[in-house]
């Protein structure tokens, strides 16, 4: 798809985002929240403490 774009478009630039994208961008909240409904759909409750920083 980003090939398709760089030949298509003769302005478009590729900028890589680098490796660590992901990691950069997670929200720890968020995350959280995830992974408590995760747990609560297999049908486990565990109540947590954010950790001493």
């Amino acid at each position: 798809m980003i090939v398709w774009h760089l030949i298509n478009d003769p302005t478009a630039r590729f900028a890589d985002l680098g490796p660590d994208w992901h990691t950069r961008r997670l929200d720890p909240e968020r995350r959280t929240r995830e992974l408590l409904r995760q747990l609560k759909d297999l049908g486990h409750y565990i109540p947590i403490t954010p950790a001493a920083a």
